[in-house]
Formats: C-alpha cells, structure tokens, sequence
C-alpha cells in the first residue's frame, strides 16, 4: 500500500487505515487491531519524541511518525 506522508510516498506491506485524531495524534488500524501514535510538536514534545500505544504494555518510542508507522506495519 502506498501512503503520502510528509509530502513522500511510504510503501506498507500491510493494508493500514490512518485516521488524524487532532494535531500530534493518529490512530492506525491493522487487521482489526487499533494503534495510538501521538508525538510531535504538536503533541507537546519534540519533533522526535513519537510513542506508539497498543501492543499491550508500556507506549513504544520511536523517532519519527513513519518510524511508528513500520513498527506497527511489522507487527
């Protein structure tokens, strides 16, 4: 699947459904299960500060909303 992200095509082996909750937030959805990614500036933090809630403990971090993006894509 091929998504725009920052003005640049992304290639995802899976069939992700990326919803924009607010500034800062998305919820990505992935054979039937929901991810919560937040971070950003507009979440708050620094442009590299990105966690990713939903694999069933603590948030992950990761540096970049295309890097939670593939965390979630190789799950």
């Amino acid at each position: 699947m091929l998504t725009r992200i920052n003005r640049r095509l992304q290639f995802f082996r899976s069939d992700l459904t990326i919803t924009k909750i607010r500034p800062g937030h998305w919820n990505v959805e992935r054979n039937g299960v929901t991810y919560h990614i937040e971070g950003g500036r507009a979440a708050g933090g620094s442009s590299r500060d990105w966690f990713v809630d939903g694999f069933g403990g603590k948030a992950i971090w990761t540096s970049s909303l295309v890097e939670s993006l593939k965390l979630i894509d190789n799950a």
